[in-house]
């Protein structure tokens, strides 16, 4: 945000590009299906949100099928807009219950989409992944191609499903997303070298005077690809704290490399 970009105004001249921003997709590609009690599709909110946009543009075909009228399309709403939504993501087809993916890349044609509307100079492009202390693959195979296409990430679980607080250094607390049932947390995903990971975690959060959450939050802060986190925060109270990440004094070079240390540098 270098150039003050965001928080766009809401009479901003913004076009709104990408097949997921009229079809969300919230479903993953196990057996298990989720009930959506509401489903908010973001191009109906995007268009009530700004009154003055100039459109949208599906800019792709959902599996990797090149589509060279959508791109055109989506090119020439760009070229009239002060900014762009580009909403992209992974297709259902790269996903399959019971196979591990091969790749972490994105589909060619939603990748080709990027190179020219980052061309326009234009466009404010918008990635949502996880990444988190434990899992930091968007660091090791998406963070050069992000920075270099000036490409921003929308950062999801970054507390690791509650890991990250420490809730589950000494057992599985009754009422916590681990113990239901129907929790989206496994028991067997909280494994012992985990434990051992965070514990180093919270000696680094405790020696700078703030709760082990705030210290995960201030580390994806870190991250220059980073333009926004989703928290869910499943009270007020977790609000209030991890809001409380951004006025922490941020992460030093020398926390950085203490907190590679103790978890592993990304390779």
């Amino acid at each position: 945000n270098d150039k003050n970009t965001l928080p766009l105004k809401k009479d901003a001249k913004v076009a709104i590009i990408g097949d997921f921003a009229s079809v969300p997709r919230f479903q993953g590609a196990g057996s298990s299906m989720v009930n959506a009690y509401q489903v908010d599709e973001p191009l109906a909110l995007l268009k009530e949100y700004f009154p003055n946009n100039i459109g949208f543009a599906k800019g792709f075909e959902r599996l990797e099928k090149e589509n060279a009228q959508l791109e055109q399309e989506a090119v020439a709403l760009a070229k009239q807009a002060e900014c762009v939504l580009l909403y992209i993501g992974l297709p259902e087809g790269f996903e399959t219950e019971g196979l591990d993916r091969t790749h972490m890349r994105l589909p060619k044609n939603q990748a080709s989409l990027i190179k020219k509307l980052a061309a326009l100079r234009a466009a404010q492009s918008e990635l949502e992944r996880r990444e988190n202390l434990l899992n930091r693959r968007v660091e090791t195979d998406l963070a050069p191609v992000l920075e270099r296409e000036g490409v921003g990430c929308t950062v999801f679980s970054p507390l690791a499903q509650g890991i990250l607080t420490g809730k589950y250094l000494d057992g599985i607390p009754e009422g916590s997303r681990c113990a239901r049932p129907d929790g989206f947390l496994k028991k067997e995903w909280v494994t012992d070298e985990d434990r051992v990971r965070v514990r180093a975690l919270k000696k680094i959060a405790d020696r700078r005077g703030e709760p082990l959450a705030q210290l995960a939050l201030n580390w994806i802060l870190s991250h220059k690809w980073v333009s926004s986190i989703l928290v869910g925060a499943r009270s007020l109270e977790q609000l209030d704290q991890n809001l409380a990440a951004l006025v922490r004094p941020r992460l030093t070079d020398a926390e950085l490399a203490e907190i590679d240390a103790a978890v592993g540098k990304a390779s």
